[in-house]
């Protein structure tokens, strides 16, 4: 092996020139490579052992709940937010987040129907949509207890006409029987939803319109006005601002990731989403993790610009000429070479 290394040795010697362009040539096409393909990775998998359970831990929790969730802050007058036109704002918002194009908006470059066509998001949750969902339960609840009521009443009806019968009473008295157990369940029934209608100050069908009824849901009453329920505090964590959490696909790559971020931002500035009495601010970890890896890339260049300037100044002080520049020369080459 000595034998062989050091007739390499001797070649390269003795043709210095095209051992030296071919050197140069493959470091210059490395840090080239280098610089067009390497690119910061913020994903879990640089942070944790791929074989460690606290990975795969990580790995299933987002596997059913979606990745770190995108974070816009509805700052403003939380009354003003929810009990005024600024909540079918927000519910539109949260449908254009979801993959919901909105109806009018047909132009294929929309930025909802580009959300839609990449669909990135695994679920939104958001204020609007928690209210709307309240008051279509609200009137699923209605329906089924009046359904369940009316199934009542018939029942009780039919059970008071057979008794009626089979004490031997006239058909008229049977039928008076029955009207009168089928009204009974209906007042009982009536009663339930006139004390739930006041407990929600409510005077109609559950609306998410309906500021008695939105009120009602989202603020605590034995509180100062306008203090939310802290059991929602996911949702409205003061009186002046609510949340809404997209959460992104885990199987997004880096580049279609970074393309929903600058989506939900394009999304929130859209004039049909704009706010009588709020603002829109995107956070959360993706979006942080987005920018430092940004910034890494510029920083990383002024350090590398630093540290070649540093490095050239020590050789410069310390070895004579004519090759005091050749160590960093060599360093640079084999940093684009391995890079690369």
């Amino acid at each position: 092996m000595s034998q062989l290394l050091g007739r390499v040795a001797t070649w390269a010697v003795t043709r210095p020139r095209p051992i030296v362009a071919a050197t140069v040539f493959l470091a210059v096409i490395g840090a080239v490579l280098a610089a067009a393909r390497l690119s910061p990775d913020t994903g879990t998998r640089t942070l944790l052992d791929t074989g460690s359970a606290a990975f795969d831990g990580t790995e299933r929790f987002k596997e059913r709940f979606g990745d770190d969730a995108v974070v816009v802050l509805v700052k403003g007058d939380l009354s003003q937010l929810v009990l005024g036109e600024d909540l079918g704002r927000l519910l539109g918002l949260e449908g254009c987040l979801s993959g919901r194009a909105p109806a009018d908006q047909a132009a294929p470059a929309g930025v909802c129907r580009q959300l839609a066509a990449l669909d990135p998001v695994r679920v939104v949750y958001g204020p609007a949509t928690f209210l709307n969902q309240a008051a279509v339960q609200a009137s699923q609840f209605l329906d089924e207890q009046t359904q369940a009521a009316l199934d009542d009443a018939r029942a009780a009806g039919r059970q008071a006409a057979a008794d009626a019968a089979e004490r031997g009473a006239p058909p008229e008295e049977q039928r008076r029987d029955s009207e009168a157990a089928s009204s009974a369940v209906l007042a009982e029934y009536g009663d339930e939803i006139v004390g739930l209608a006041a407990e929600f100050g409510q005077t109609g069908l559950p609306r998410i319109d309906d500021p008695a009824l939105v009120s009602a849901i989202v603020f605590d009453g034995r509180l100062d006005d306008g203090t939310p329920k802290a059991r929602f505090a996911y949702l409205f964590p003061n009186n002046e601002a609510a949340l809404i959490s997209v959460r992104l696909r885990p199987e997004l790559a880096d580049d279609e990731r970074r393309r929903a971020i600058q989506l939900i931002r394009e999304a929130v500035e859209d004039d049909r989403f704009r706010l009588d009495g709020g603002s829109y601010v995107v956070s959360g970890v993706p979006v942080v993790l987005e920018g430092l890896a940004d910034e890494l890339v510029g920083e990383t260049l002024v350090a590398l610009a630093i540290a070649l300037v540093v490095m050239a100044l020590v050789l410069m002080l310390v070895f004579g000429r004519p090759l005091r520049l050749l160590p960093l020369a060599i360093a640079l080459a084999a940093s684009g070479l391995t890079f690369g």
